[in-house]
């Protein structure tokens, strides 16, 4: 890790944060290392905020801006993205819910989302909050927008239907140029993948088990 990544660490409280923060550190050396060559050790990774300049932000490659990568966590799941030439952000969430889906649902639903998803069945609805919540963070992690945009403001495709971005008004030339695409999550977890700039993304998905046992990868 960088000296600013391992501060970082050190001031995480929970263990599974940091094993989770850690996983994450090594993926996407190993990964960029792989498309780079070379050792994993020397992968550069700067996290700064566009804010704040604070490293907290997502990564960045200052030795291969051509690849963009974003990283998430959740429950057991850590996921990696990489993409060349395109704006990437990926989401992956448990699907357990502590908050009230009725008050979460308000707050990140658009209204032609909110009216659909009251129409669900009871069980239905929170593994369907959980895919629209997916699919806007991992669209506006891709356009660096973050949580500074309200999610209400988006409008994707129903839980029901293959994830696309369908509206996001202030943001016209967002929405032609997005693709998004559902991840292998696995059992109860839902996963989703946005790319800005390529609104047909070819997706390979692996599983990094292997690739953290061995220490490196080769596309």
């Amino acid at each position: 890790m960088s000296a600013a990544e391992a501060e970082r660490l050190r001031g995480t409280r929970r263990r599974s944060d940091r094993d989770r923060f850690t996983v994450g550190a090594a993926l996407i050396r190993l990964v960029v290392a792989g498309y780079l060559g070379g050792s994993p050790r020397a992968v550069e990774v700067d996290r700064s905020c566009d804010r704040c300049g604070l490293q907290h932000g997502r990564p960045r490659l200052p030795a291969a801006p051509e690849l963009r990568t974003s990283l998430s966590h959740s429950g057991e799941r850590v996921v990696l993205a990489v993409a060349r030439h395109a704006e990437v952000g990926v989401d992956v969430e448990i699907l357990t819910m502590s908050k009230d889906p009725g008050t979460l649902a308000r707050r990140i639903l658009s209204e032609a989302e909110l009216d659909d998803w009251t129409r669900l069945p009871h069980h239905d609805r929170r593994p369907a909050l959980k895919t629209y919540w997916t699919r806007k963070e991992a669209l506006v992690k891709a356009t660096g927008e973050g949580l500074r945009t309200p999610l209400s403001a988006i409008t994707v495709s129903p839980p029901s239907a293959p994830a696309a971005l369908i509206a996001w008004p202030g943001h016209p030339g967002v929405v032609g140029r997005t693709g998004m695409r559902a991840l292998r999550g696995g059992e109860g977890y839902v996963a989703h993948l946005a790319v800005v700039g390529l609104p047909r993304p070819e997706v390979v998905e692996r599983d990094a088990g292997p690739l953290l046992a061995r220490g490196g990868w080769t596309p």
